[in-house]
């Protein structure tokens, strides 16, 4: 297992994952791409069903627009600051106490975990009880678990970039329909198949 944790001398870029001259195409953003898109193979089965390619390509130019600010805050600022924050900054200073990878992927990706939980606490605060204790138990957990998938790249690649790359992935795909999933044969096998798949091209990968 090999994994690119910087040592204490080395440039302030490095530490931070943001070297971006030292960045190589195939690792740092295409096998990771592929291996989150094996993780959403039920939901891409239920991408190719729902658009012929003509209306796939439509839906691109609408969703990625300049123009829009939801394009810019879902696929460009939250992306890369979040990522630059929790997983490059956040794993730097972490360091100071342990250079053991499971500890920079679990006590970086709890902080990112819980500052998103804004969202419950402000709506509580403000008398909307639309959001229970369930659902915030659900983001967070899901956040947390983002968050380590995220972390794990990034400790693996050295670059923030590849997060941010698949951040901005996860956030176009949305979180998948389990019911639709559960309840489609096909959706399902799809997605119980990309799911082993995916296992084993991570344990191959890590």
């Amino acid at each position: 297992m090999v994994w690119k944790l910087v040592p204490q001398n080395e440039r302030l870029c490095q530490q931070l994952g943001s070297c971006f001259l030292d960045i190589s195409l195939l690792p740092v953003f295409v096998i990771p791409l592929i291996l989150t898109a094996i993780l959403y193979s039920g939901p891409l089965v239920v991408l190719t069903d729902t658009y012929t390619w003509t209306e796939f390509k439509t839906h691109l130019s609408e969703e990625f627009s300049l123009n829009d600010v939801v394009f810019i805050r879902n696929y460009i600022v939250a992306p890369v600051s979040e990522d630059y924050i929790f997983r490059a900054v956040m794993v730097c200073l972490l360091r100071e106490v342990s250079n053991n990878h499971l500890f920079l992927i679990l006590a970086s990706s709890l902080v990112f975990s819980l500052a998103h939980s804004h969202h419950y606490f402000f709506q509580r605060i403000q008398g909307d009880v639309k959001i229970s204790e369930r659902e915030w138990v659900f983001q967070m957990t899901y956040t947390f678990l983002f968050g380590c998938y995220c972390c794990l790249f990034y400790l693996k690649t050295g670059s923030f970039l590849t997060p941010a790359l698949l951040h901005a992935f996860c956030n176009f795909m949305g979180f998948p329909d389990l019911d639709l999933l559960l309840s489609n044969k096909r959706y399902f096998r799809a997605t119980v198949g990309g799911f082993i798949c995916w296992i084993l091209a991570m344990y191959l990968y890590i």
